[in-house]
C-alpha cells in the first residue's frame, strides 16, 4: 500500500505523484504499515507530533519511507551564479547523498543521488532520494520517472529463511533487481553493469553486482543458469511481474522491434 500524507496533499509533488502511480491519502495519525512518500521539504513542516508518529511507523521493519524531493523551496541557480545543475541520465539534479552507507542507490561519478538507510533489523527502511521524480517542470521525463519510483517502491527488504541453517538472508534492492531481469530473459553474464542502468537506472560497480549475483547462485535462487522455486515465490508474494514487463517491452523496443 502506498501512502501520502493528506496534512500535505495539497503539495505540487504529490500532484505530479497521481501520473506516475495510485496512492491512499491519510492522516500521520491514521499511518498503516506498508509505504510512504514524502517530499523532504514536508519534514520541516511537520510538528514534533508528527514526527513522533512517523518515527513509531519506522520502528516497524515492514514499513518503508521513500524521501524525494523537494528539499527546500528555492533555485539555488538563480541565486548563486556559481551553481550548476549535475545531469543524471538527461535528468537535471541539484542535490547529492553525503552518506557512508553501502546501500546507495545512483551514483555518477563520486556522486550519490539515492541512499537507504536502516537503523536496526527491526527498524523500517528509510530510502532518501535527490533525483526530482515529482517536478512538475520535468513532467516530459515521466515515462523514465515511473520506472526509477517503481523500482523504489520495489525497494523494501524481503527476509527470507534458510531452510537447512534457519539463518535469514535479506534480499536487497540488487538482488531484486538481478531476479526481475533473469525472469525478463536478460543474459547476466555479459556487460551486467550496463544492463543494471539501462533498465533500471541505477549506476553501481561490477564489483558489487557481480557479488550480489554469486550470492543469489550461492543461496540457490539461481541454479544451473535458471530460476529457482524460491526465486519465483519471490517474484509472485512482491508482485513482481509488471516489473518483469517493463524490462520486457523496454528489451524490445531497444532492438527495434515495437
Amino acid at each position: 500500500m502506498i501512502q501520502i500524507l493528506s496534512e500535505f496533499e495539497r503539495r505540487t509533488e504529490y500532484k505530479v505523484l497521481k501520473e506516475l502511480t495510485e496512492f491512499i491519502s491519510i492522516s500521520i495519525n491514521e499511518l498503516k504499515n506498508g509505504k510512504l512518500i514524502i517530499p523532504g521539504f514536508v519534514l520541516i513542516k511537520m510538528t514534533e507530533d508528527n514526527l513522533d508518529e512517523l518515527n513509531k511507523w519506522l520502528d516497524n521493519r515492514n514499513n518503508h519511507l521513500i524521501i524525494v524531493p523537494s528539499w527546500i523551496e528555492m533555485d539555488l541557480g538563480k541565486i548563486l551564479k556559481s551553481f550548476e545543475e549535475i545531469i543524471y541520465d538527461d535528468i537535471p539534479v541539484n542535490y547529492n547523498v553525503k552518506t557512508m552507507v553501502k546501500d546507495k542507490l545512483f551514483e555518477q561519478d563520486g556522486n550519490v543521488f539515492g541512499a537507504n538507510y536502516r537503523k536496526n533489523t527491526g527498524a523500517g527502511l528509510v530510502t532518501v532520494v535527490t533525483l526530482p521524480l515529482l517536478d512538475y517542470k520535468l513532467f516530459h521525463l515521466q515515462d523514465k520517472f515511473k520506472v526509477i519510483l517503481n523500482n523504489l517502491l520495489s525497494l523494501s527488504e524481503i527476509v527470507v529463511e534458510k531452510a537447512l541453517t534457519k539463518e535469514n538472508i535479506v534480499l536487497d534492492p540488487i538482488h531484486i533487481n538481478l531476479i526481475i531481469l533473469k525472469a525478463a530473459g536478460i543474459e547476466l553474464d555479459i556487460d551486467l553493469k550496463g544492463k543494471m542502468f539501462k533498465y533500471f537506472y541505477i549506476n553501481i560497480s561490477k564489483t558489487i553486482i557481480e557479488s550480489k549475483l554469486n550470492e543469489l547462485k550461492v543461496d540457490q535462487f539461481i541454479l544451473n543458469d535458471k530460476l529457482t522455486d524460491k526465486a519465483n515465490k519471490v517474484i509472485k508474494e512482491n508482485r513482481l511481474k509488471s516489473f518483469i514487463d517493463v524490462v520486457n517491452r523496454k528489451e524490445v523496443s531497444h532492438d527495434g522491434w515495437n
